[in-house]
């Protein structure tokens, strides 16, 4: 596995040979990154000034991805202790560490509890401009964490949340939080058996 555009392009992820972790593909990264970059290209908005959340981290790669092609500010959180170990591997061996931080949390709980969490680690706005989550495909977590995101107004108001996920599991379209922010999917792309979906609140998708 290998970091796909950037400054690092071509250098390798480590990721342990686990059923715990299903990384992302290749492929599936590089096409996800362009479309972000599209995204971030439009609002006029560059990579080093992009603040990022990658839920359910697993190697990292995501993050990763957003690093090499300039982000300064990735925050990665996952509950698996192998996921830890492993994100943290990686950032060291791609000298990263220094523009991350890294959290254990189980997004099963409420969202109340990572907002705590990160405002104790960031002490600052904890508004993202991008969100990415990859949950284990058989966890059921992609309702739970689309509530997460809305409720706890992680989102910047031009921002993008893309869940990746099973393309047969069912998961909402279109949330409506409790300050009346909708959150709306506006584009589904499909990779083999992984589905890609993009968010946003409704008036700036």
């Amino acid at each position: 596995m290998r970091i796909t555009g950037g400054e690092f392009k071509g250098r390798e992820i480590f990721f342990p040979k686990t059923q715990d972790i299903r990384p992302t593909s290749d492929f599936t990264r590089e096409a996800m990154f362009q479309i972000i970059t599209n995204h971030l290209n439009r609002i006029e908005k560059n990579w080093e000034e992009t603040k990022i959340l990658d839920l359910c981290s697993g190697t990292g790669a995501l993050g990763i991805e957003a690093m090499s092609r300039g982000a300064k500010d990735v925050v990665f959180v996952d509950i698996s202790n192998i996921s830890l170990e492993t994100i943290l591997k990686n950032l060291k061996n791609l000298g990263f560490s220094e523009y991350s931080t890294i959290l254990r949390y189980d997004l099963r709980k409420d969202g109340e509890g990572l907002k705590r969490l990160l405002t104790e680690k960031k002490s600052e706005n904890i508004k993202f401009d991008l969100i990415l989550a990859d949950p284990p495909y058989m966890a059921g977590l992609s309702d739970k964490i689309i509530e997460i995101v809305a409720e706890n107004d992680f989102l910047d108001a031009d921002g993008v949340f893309i869940l990746e996920d099973f393309r047969k599991n069912p998961h909402k379209e279109r949330y409506i939080a409790k300050n009346a922010k909708i959150l709306i999917c506006y584009d589904v792309r499909n990779y083999g058996q992984t589905r890609v979906s993009f968010y946003g609140f409704e008036d700036n998708p």
